[in-house]
């Protein structure tokens, strides 16, 4: 019984301290970015991001690159040993829109955000042909990815959902 009454406690100490985080992403503008892959400004612009990883504040653009809606499925995969990424794949339009979008962005950052929240930022090495994006780092755990992961398949489903 003692044991748990501890892991409930524990339980609910890190769903109270991940509702707290998300809702810390709101930005001063009470704008709501939905998932997808959104573009990052040099210069001010209403939606300030927070990006823990590495301790910044980004401006993003408000009209995604590819809006969730693109996104054909979401899986984590193991990389190495200790080394997990999410890969999303993306439907045939969304696949010609991020070609055509990463040919033109090379050396330009993006801000994955996934719930309003800034998930990742990378910058665009080459152009990206083949409709999948994949993330990886030393920082993610595969609990992490998989929590993640599972949200970014809830957006899609609700897509998928037929509407009354």
């Amino acid at each position: 019984m003692y044991f748990k009454q501890i892991v409930f406690i524990g339980v609910l100490f890190l769903l109270t301290s991940l509702q707290a985080f998300h809702a810390s992403q709101k930005d001063e503008t009470g704008s709501f970015l939905p998932t997808g892959i959104y573009p990052i400004s040099e210069s001010k612009t209403s939606i300030e991001k927070y990006f823990e990883k590495d301790e910044d504040t980004y401006f993003i653009v408000s009209k995604p690159i590819i809006a969730v809606e693109r996104f054909d499925s979401v899986k984590v995969n193991k990389i190495d040993d200790d080394l997990y990424g999410l890969q999303v794949t993306l439907d045939e339009t969304g696949k010609k829109e991020l070609a055509d979008a990463s040919t033109n962005a090379v050396g330009v950052k993006w801000a994955f955000i996934v719930n309003n929240y800034l998930w990742a930022v990378a910058r665009v090495n080459t152009p990206i042909t083949e409709g999948e994006l994949v993330m990886s780092g030393g920082h993610f755990t595969q609990n992490y990815l998989e929590d993640i992961a599972s949200q970014i398949q809830k957006n899609i489903d609700e897509l998928s959902q037929p509407r009354n």
